[in-house]
Order: C-alpha cells, then structure tokens, then sequence
C-alpha cells in the first residue's frame, strides 16, 4: 500500500501542474475565469482541512456518548464548503466542464486528505522516534 501511495504522489507531483495549466487556459479561452488560481484554491483546501480535523476530532470523542460532535460538524461544515464551490463552478461554466472541474476538485481534495494524514502520521512516528532516542540518556547530561 506505501508503494502506491508513493507512486500517486509522484505521478501528482508530476502530472497534476500540466493538468491545472491546460484545465486553466481551456477555461479562461472558454469562459473568462481561471478555475485553479490561489483564489479559488482556498475554499477547497479550507474543506479538507475541517474533514481532516473532524476525522480526528470523530475519532477522538466515541467514548463520549453524545448524538453529534465536534467532529462531525467540522466534517459537514467541509462538505458543506465543498459543495458550494461545486456549485460556484457549476454556475461559471456549463455542465461539461463544471463536471469536469468538479472531478478535479474532488481528486485534488482526496489528495490533500490522503496526503494530510500521512504528514500528520510521519510528524508522530518522528516526536516518537526523538523521545525514544531522548530517554537513551543515563547520565542526566542534558547536553549529551
């Protein structure tokens, strides 16, 4: 499973520019608007972060009996979010390449999800990794 996430990554970090250049020229020819500019890139990257931090929030409060939680609003708020910017897509262009457009967003916000928890997974395994080497210290030298 790590060898296709590494090969997703790098077949993104390739091919994912190439793709936004020419989705963005087809649309500002087309219809006066660049779909992927840093503007229009926030609202998705907002979404992914409250569907991540709900996810874990989610996680977090099972044990608490209680019918909704902060997780789960933070996770309706993003798809919330990401709906409206389907819609605002929708509403710019017609329905081939809002639909087109719609998939990307949704494949760049997997991607981001994807890749936020394995960067939050590879900071703990390292604060892990730096604690177990921190304890090695017998002589209570702090400068060891």
């Amino acid at each position: 499973m790590l060898i296709i996430y590494i090969v997703l990554a790098i077949l993104s970090y390739k091919y994912l520019p190439i793709l936004k250049n020419k989705v963005n020229y087809e649309y500002q020819k087309k219809f006066n608007i660049t779909i992927f500019s840093k503007e229009s890139s926030k609202r998705p990257f907002i979404a992914a972060i409250l569907i991540l931090v709900g996810n874990f929030y989610k996680g977090s409060a099972k044990s608490a009996k209680v019918p909704i939680n902060f997780g789960n609003i933070l996770i309706i708020i993003g798809i919330c979010i990401m709906i409206y910017v389907i819609y605002d897509t929708y509403r710019k262009t017609d329905f081939l390449y809002g639909t087109i457009a719609a998939g990307i967003y949704l494949f760049i916000l997997g991607l981001q999800l994807l890749f936020g928890i394995m960067m939050i997974a590879l900071v703990m395994i390292s604060i892990a990794f730096l604690a177990i080497g921190n304890s090695n210290n017998n002589n209570n030298d702090p400068y060891y």
